[in-house]
């Protein structure tokens, strides 16, 4: 049986069990597709990566070394930077026709003093020592040219890789293989990983608690407040509620068999009776002292008639003056006749 071990991505120093899902190789995910097929006689390395993490990569170097099995590599898109060095792991190494293999000095990001920027770069210097010795000890290249062509980064095709002795055979046609991924992740997961890589969280959903009449915690299995057929109630310490009719402060009545709901009812508002007012009869006296504010009422309704009449008259008095004082000529006049025609009356 032939094993397949898949270094597709990165080079990372990320053990977690789903690095694979983020295109992410480690020493972890490759021991972990060795020991998923013990009974591989021989391994074939499958490698399309830019390269990575330089300790991860001498790791996995190390380890493929160590198997006491035929371990067979193949470029089968570019090979790059620390991953030329996993790629020598092979015995056979196998180098697709498009395939390309880059080489180049170690790199890093820093920052310091100069102290501490001399120290970086000193170490720069070992990896690059120490992974020339490793081309020199697998390739055709002497040390001076390993060094020479990682300086410049010189890029290799598949004839090269053969030239340099980087590659051992050029494959025409890859035969198909089924890859089976034994930490793949399903898509409800994998988006689940995502978000919580990006600090997204959905809010837990708790269950609702209920009270009953008495002022009792009850725990429903349900995630709304108002209950249902089917809803389970349990008490603070976990277990059913008792079977029995149970009044919640909501204003619910239900019946619970073995701790779960199985008749919802609403409990109906008492409405308090109306009292009628009472009217009592008046007394004699009563009745009397109501006839008389009645003629009261009356007295001045009359009283009032009077005054506007009065008001009447003291308006009529000088026009009264007026027409007087326009016709006492002539009823004098008329007087004088009358006194002249007694007098000669007497004469006769």
């Amino acid at each position: 049986m032939v094993g397949h071990i898949y270094i597709y991505g990165e080079i990372a120093n990320w053990q977690d069990k789903e690095s694979s899902e983020y295109g992410i190789v480690s020493l972890s995910s490759v021991v972990n597709a060795v020991n998923s097929q013990k009974d591989a006689e021989e391994f074939i390395v499958h490698i399309h990566s830019v390269g990575g993490d330089v300790y991860e990569g001498l790791a996995i170097y190390d380890f493929l070394n160590s198997l006491d099995k035929k371990v067979t590599t193949v470029n089968e898109g570019l090979t790059a930077s620390i991953a030329t060095v996993v790629y020598l792991a092979g015995d056979e190494r196998q180098a697709t026709p498009n395939s390309q293999l880059f080489i180049h000095n170690a790199w890093t990001m820093t920052i310091g003093d100069a102290d501490e920027l001399a120290k970086q770069s000193e170490g720069l210097r070992k990896y690059n020592e120490l992974i020339s010795d490793i081309y020199v000890s697998k390739t055709n290249l002497t040390k001076e040219e390993s060094l020479s062509m990682m300086k410049v980064e010189t890029e290799f095709n598949s004839d090269q890789q053969i030239e340099k002795g980087f590659a051992t055979i050029k494959v025409e046609k890859l035969k198909a293989v089924a890859k089976i991924n034994t930490n793949k992740m399903n898509i409800k997961d994998s988006l689940k990983k995502i978000s919580e890589d990006l600090g997204i969280t959905k809010p837990e959903i708790k269950n609702v608690m209920l009270t009953l009449e008495d002022g009792t915690q009850i725990e429903s299995s349900s995630e709304v407040a108002e209950p249902k057929e089917g809803d389970k109630l349990t008490l603070e310490d976990g277990s059913n509620v008792t079977d029995d009719e149970h009044t919640l402060q909501s204003g619910y009545i239900v019946t619970t068999v073995d701790g779960v709901i199985t008749e919802v009812a609403v409990v109906e508002e008492e409405i308090a009776p109306v009292e009628e007012e009472i009217v009592a009869e008046p007394t004699a006296l009563e009745v009397e002292v109501e006839a008389l504010k009645a003629q009261i009422a009356e007295f001045k309704n009359a009283i009032n008639v009077q005054n506007e009449s009065m008001e009447s008259l003291k308006n009529l008095v000088p026009i009264i003056e007026k027409m007087n004082k326009s016709v006492s000529p002539e009823i004098n006049t008329n007087k004088k006749e009358e006194e002249i025609n007694n007098t000669i009356r007497i004469k006769k």
